[in-house]
């Protein structure tokens, strides 16, 4: 029941956090078999919250360690399904108890359940995906081991398209690839268990690759594909129109059509600071709250955007409350009660949708 509930808050929040979130199935899902969701991890802690939110199944989801050190949090977020997982930065006895983790793994699978990884291992703002991890390799083989190889336990890449990792009212594309089959692996897994994780990882990296948009890694091609890339946002109201033309625009076999960027006029960019006034005000206290725990706490400055997010699944609709609870106190009128309530998320939602018109 929690995970449910916490599911529909957060696809809630995606919701007012991002102007459009699109969900595209590019080929039938095994919804009752075991499967592994492998996701490109570019911002935190958000992208384990969209993937889990957006899942047609709530999959178990892999976290660091260090989330667990408290005990009231660690077991609200295995009420959430979500397994630590330890790194070299965590000691030598930490790394140990991965080999329990790894059990835990093979035998979520064994249930036909979904796992959640990053094989990525850890996050990056940059437009860009890293070298995978052959972890997600090892386990899929672990189970098939396991089980005698008598099913295929597929490994399905899920691609997050942020239009913008920081700005609020952006848009989000989210891309399930068709399952890549890990049966299809099994001879090379019996003559050779190494080449066969590296052979399935390769293909989950390049199945991966396809569904994001990826910039040149070193710094002067990664600006000039940023500065064509921007040329070219919001051109097209669909996402998936948008991505394809954002594709041939960063690889530079395109060049953007003169004046693809849409323009605003100046009526256009004050409406968008009209509109987007009262849900700032009604949300200074979240605001102002969330901007002094992320001086006092965050060092790391790529988990801004999720550490922002975060505080917002948590802090709103506290506030919502605690605004409602004073508006009764002084107004004491039901009408006048439902009036805050519809204006608080109306006016975040407003926020959500005009805030971009102003840039």
């Amino acid at each position: 029941m929690v995970r449910w509930i916490m599911k529909g808050w957060i696809r809630a929040a995606l919701w007012f956090r991002f102007r459009q979130v699109k969900l595209v199935f590019h080929a039938p899902l095994p919804m009752d078999g075991a499967a592994i969701l492998a996701g490109n991890h570019q911002n935190a802690i958000l992208d384990s919250m969209t993937l889990a939110s957006s899942s047609p199944r709530i999959p178990y989801t892999l976290s660091r360690a260090s989330l667990f050190n408290n005990r009231l949090w660690a077991a609200y977020l295995r009420a959430l399904r979500m397994i630590p997982i330890y790194r070299f930065r965590d000691g030598f006895g930490g790394m140990r108890k991965n080999a329990e983790v790894f059990e835990r793994f093979v035998k979520i699978l064994e249930d036909d359940e979904w796992l959640l990884i990053f094989p990525e291992g850890n996050h990056e703002l940059r437009y860009t995906i890293r070298r995978l991890q052959k972890g997600i390799a090892r386990i899929v083989f672990a189970a098939q081991d396991a089980e005698g190889w008598k099913r295929d336990i597929p490994i399905i890449p899920v691609g997050l398209q942020y239009e913008s990792h920081t700005r609020f009212g952006s848009r989000l594309l989210i891309q399930f690839g068709p399952p890549v089959s890990t049966l299809a692996f099994k001879d090379l897994h019996t003559e050779n268990p190494k080449e066969a994780e590296r052979a399935l990882t390769q293909r989950v990296s390049d199945d991966l690759k396809s569904l994001l948009i990826l910039l040149p890694p070193d710094d002067e091609g990664y600006d000039g594909a940023v500065q064509r890339w921007n040329s070219n946002k919001g051109r097209f109201p669909d996402l998936m129109d948008q991505f394809s033309s954002d594709r041939e625009i960063v690889s530079g076999g395109v060049e953007p059509p003169a004046g693809a960027a849409l323009k605003k006029s100046r009526w256009q960019k004050l409406a968008g600071y009209l509109l987007s006034v009262p849900g700032f005000v009604l949300h200074s206290p979240t605001i102002l709250l969330t901007l002094t725990l992320e001086k006092v706490f965050i060092r790391d400055p790529y988990l801004v955007p999720a550490a922002r997010f975060a505080a917002g699944v948590l802090f709103v609709p506290l506030w919502y409350l605690g605004a409602l609870g004073l508006w009764h106190m002084w107004a004491r009128s039901l009408p006048a009660d439902l009036f805050l309530l519809a204006l608080m998320p109306g006016s975040l939602w407003l926020w959500s949708r005009t805030w971009h018109w102003t840039h």
